[in-house]
C-alpha cells in the first residue's frame, strides 16, 4: 500500500467539509419551499365579508332600573365580521337624565349619542372555514353626541355680601366628542344567539358649552366620573352567503 501524505488528507477533508456547507443551503431552501407550498396549501381563502350582527345592551337599562334610577340609558350595535378578524362597528342608543344632587341643584337632559370604531380579534381566526360566533376581542372607538340641558337650583354665594341666592341656567346647548379603549369577548350561545361583555375606558372628552358644565354626557356618562363603563348584550349574527 503507498503511503499517503496526511497533508493530502487534511486538504480533502477541507474540499469535502467546503462541498457540504456551499449545497446544504441548496436542499435547505428547496424544504423551506416546499413547507411554505404546504403552509399556503393548509390556508383557507376567507371571503372578505363573513357575517353581519346585531346587539343590544342589557346592562345600562338594568343598572338605571336598581341602581341609578335617575339615569336611564340603552344602547344597540350593529357590526361587520371582515376575514374572521376586524369588526368595523356603529353603536347607537339613548339617555334620558334627571339628577338632583345633595345640594338641591337639578341637571336634567336626553339625546341620542352615537359611537363608530372597530374591534380586532386577538385569535387567529383565518384558517376558520365558517364566520366566528366566539371571539375575544379589543378595539377603539370615537363617541359623539349633541344635546341640550338644564341646571336648576344652583347656589351662588357671594363672599363680599355674605349671602346666597339659587339661580337656573335652561336650553344649554352642547356638543361632546371622546374616545374609548374597548376589550371584550363573545360566547355563541346557541345557533346563531351570542351573549357578550365589553370593558370600557372612556377618555379625551371634549366638550363645546355655555357658562355652566353638563353633570353628564348622553353615551359617554357622568363627566368627572371615573372614565369606566361596561355593557353586557345579547346579539344575533346574521352570515353572508
Amino acid at each position: 500500500m503507498l503511503p499517503v501524505k496526511p497533508q493530502k488528507i487534511f486538504k480533502s477533508s477541507i474540499s469535502l467539509l467546503i462541498a457540504f456547507f456551499l449545497i446544504q443551503p441548496c436542499f435547505g431552501q428547496k424544504e423551506q419551499s416546499k413547507q411554505d407550498k404546504t403552509e399556503k396549501k393548509s390556508e383557507v381563502k376567507q371571503p372578505f365579508f363573513r357575517a353581519w350582527s346585531v346587539q343590544l345592551d342589557l346592562a345600562s337599562p338594568i343598572s338605571g332600573k336598581f341602581f341609578t334610577p335617575d339615569i336611564f340609558s340603552s344602547e344597540a350595535s350593529l357590526n361587520v365580521n371582515i376575514r374572521n378578524t376586524w369588526f368595523p362597528v356603529w353603536e347607537f342608543g339613548y339617555a334620558n337624565i334627571n339628577h338632583t344632587d345633595g345640594d338641591g341643584a337639578q341637571f336634567t337632559t336626553k339625546a341620542i349619542f352615537n359611537r363608530i370604531g372597530f374591534n380586532i380579534s386577538i385569535l387567529n381566526n383565518k384558517n376558520i372555514i365558517k364566520p366566528v360566533k366566539s371571539i375575544f376581542y379589543a378595539g377603539l372607538r370615537l363617541g359623539h353626541s349633541s344635546f341640550n340641558y338644564n341646571i336648576n337650583n344652583i347656589t351662588i354665594t357671594d363672599n363680599y355680601w355674605k349671602t346666597t341666592q339659587a339661580i337656573s341656567s335652561d336650553n344649554n346647548n352642547a356638543s361632546a366628542t371622546w374616545g374609548e379603549f374597548v376589550a371584550g369577548v363573545q360566547v355563541n350561545v346557541i345557533k346563531n344567539i351570542t351573549l357578550g361583555w365589553t370593558a370600557r375606558l372612556k377618555t379625551g372628552l371634549s366638550i363645546t358649552k355655555k357658562t355652566f358644565s353638563p353633570w353628564y354626557v348622553p353615551g359617554f356618562g357622568i363627566v368627572n366620573g371615573s372614565g369606566w363603563g361596561f355593557t353586557y348584550s345579547i346579539g344575533y349574527i346574521i352570515p353572508s352567503k
